[in-house]
């Protein structure tokens, strides 16, 4: 079931009262995404951030959710960026090298593309069932 409007302004009203809720922003970001509203997810990812910049390698997840809004608004460098800081700190992150390997491709690096995403392959082979990538990297 997705989010109606109502529900996401009584989470908002939540977070004017705990600015500071960050898996209360997290989530409100995660709702906004799934409603396809991009723009708005990218603020609340950037909100969660700020809230815990000195340890973002705690949370990749909201790293992964900002380069998603980055990738779904067409912000390639952004999104590539977002997604190196990723792999920086973690260079077998999954999610990441998988959304790495579908940047490179979008932005025409084909060769490193398929390396990132047969290094994925390697840490989870349920990808090879994955519908998402069917046909764009499989092919190399």
């Amino acid at each position: 079931m997705l989010p109606n409007d109502d529900q996401i302004k009584m989470l908002r009203a939540a977070l004017q009262v705990s600015p500071d809720n960050l898996p209360l922003r997290q989530h409100i970001a995660q709702l906004l995404m799934g409603i396809g509203d991009a723009i708005a997810a990218e603020k609340e990812y950037l909100s969660a951030i700020a809230l815990i910049t000195p340890s973002m390698a705690e949370h990749p997840d909201l790293l992964l959710g900002l380069a998603r809004c980055y990738t779904q608004q067409s912000k390639n460098e952004q999104a590539l960026s977002t997604v190196q800081a990723i792999l920086a700190a973690d260079p077998n992150q999954t999610e990441a090298l998988t959304l790495h390997a579908q940047l490179l491709l979008r932005t025409g690096n084909t060769q490193q593309a398929t390396a990132q995403f047969r290094q994925a392959l390697m840490q989870d082979e349920s990808l090879k069932e994955d519908g998402t990538y069917s046909g764009s990297i499989r092919q190399y």
